[in-house]
């Protein structure tokens, strides 16, 4: 079954193919969301937002037009690391002086990233933060992530 262009069940955002957790009411820790991530989709894991082509923007708009009708929380995504290394899934670096990090994020404790829905949602901002990977959590999974 494919809704749009893309097989169940994840949805069309932008130019890929996501899986919202929070629709089916799962949250997990980060490294079960990813295990049930790789398991929807041969090429799928947590989801991988490089802001370079826009993932990013088109994801966080997803979100804050989904917030206006339910209450949004944070949600894992593919990147984790400590201290100045942070890494996507796909091995990419995630910059820890992206302008996208909630204020004094990241720490150098090592943790998860998550995307951080601003509220009250008339903030329309969707931020990058990061905890520890033992908090159960929604999580974004995206089909055809690859390995660089």
């Amino acid at each position: 079954m494919f809704t749009g262009a893309c097989p169940a069940p994840f949805v069309e955002v932008g130019e890929g193919c996501y899986y919202f957790s929070y629709k089916d009411d799962l949250k997990m820790n980060w490294m079960e969301a990813r295990t049930h991530c790789q398991s929807l989709a041969s090429r799928a894991d947590l989801a991988v937002l490089n802001y370079m082509c826009f993932d990013y923007n088109h994801v966080a708009n997803y979100i804050i037009m989904e917030d206006i009708h339910t209450t949004m929380e944070p949600m894992y995504i593919g990147a984790d690391g400590y201290d100045a290394s942070w890494f996507w899934v796909d091995d990419r670096a995630l910059s820890p002086n992206s302008i996208y990090w909630f204020e004094k994020q990241p720490t150098v404790e090592p943790g998860c990233v998550f995307l951080l829905p601003a509220k009250p949602h008339t903030y329309k901002k969707v931020f990058l933060s990061k905890d520890v990977c033992t908090a159960t959590r929604y999580f974004i999974c995206q089909n055809e992530v690859h390995a660089f």
